[in-house]
């Protein structure tokens, strides 16, 4: 996959190699926080196993290894022992963990086009029915419309229609909870400290069935409602 990235948090602590050969990382490129350096693998992998090493001159307290993140165009399949990495699979309704996204948290884009001739004292509103998310983004014609974070799930629009086709966007957004976990042995969902990650570990490498990962997404598609 020639999107393949790699990320590693305080590169300046770590020699960083793909399948046994060395890496450099991108100048200037970080993800999340400037601290997690961003590496281009793709020309590096294979199809099968490959191996990423971090290799440290001295253990201390800031060579405490934390994940290593895999980013680029791709999906996930639960495997016994974790996942496998597989062809990008086309996104549609129902939650992102269903659909080889497991640890997505960002956003998601649905969106649709609609001929519409405004009345002069017509109302639009944009209604979301069964949704997961921390919030959805709505944009009308490329403008932002404004966001949908509570009951009732819905905003109006009308003042950014024209004549003719227009274009509706919403953009659910997760969070950063299927990204950094803890991802097994939770309590409750919003619970985190550090002993849960530990009692993970201690169990060994779980099933990728056995992440507890929340399920975002819009379940059904959202509706342009009209009103007099």
């Amino acid at each position: 996959v020639a999107t393949l990235q790699v990320v590693v948090e305080r590169p300046h602590l770590w020699q960083v190699a793909v399948n046994s050969r060395p890496l450099t990382n991108t100048k200037g490129a970080w993800w999340l926080d400037k601290n997690f350096a961003v590496y281009s693998i793709g020309d590096l992998c294979t199809a099968g196993k490959n191996r990423i090493t971090l290799r440290s001159d001295r253990f201390t307290i800031h060579t405490e290894l934390e994940p290593v993140y895999l980013r680029g165009n791709f999906s996930l399949k639960a495997q016994d022992k974790g996942f496998i990495v597989i062809p990008e699979i086309s996104m549609t309704l129902g939650s992102w963990k269903d659909q080889g996204a497991p640890f997505y948290g960002h956003g998601v884009v649905y969106s649709h086009s609609y001929e519409i001739m405004p009345a002069a004292n017509a109302r639009y509103k944009v209604c979301l029915g069964n949704w997961q998310g921390t919030f959805a983004r709505v944009r009308v014609n490329g403008e932002q419309a404004g966001i949908i974070a509570f009951q009732p799930a819905e905003l109006e629009i009308s003042h950014l229609l024209r004549s003719g086709r227009n274009q509706i966007d919403v953009i659910v957004y997760g969070s950063l909870k299927n990204l950094l976990g803890p991802h097994y042995n939770e309590d409750k969902p919003g619970a985190a400290w550090p002993r849960m990650f530990q009692r993970g570990a201690a169990k060994g490498y779980p099933a990728g069935s056995e992440y507890r990962v929340l399920g975002y997404g819009l379940m059904e598609d959202f509706r342009l409602v009209r009103s007099e």
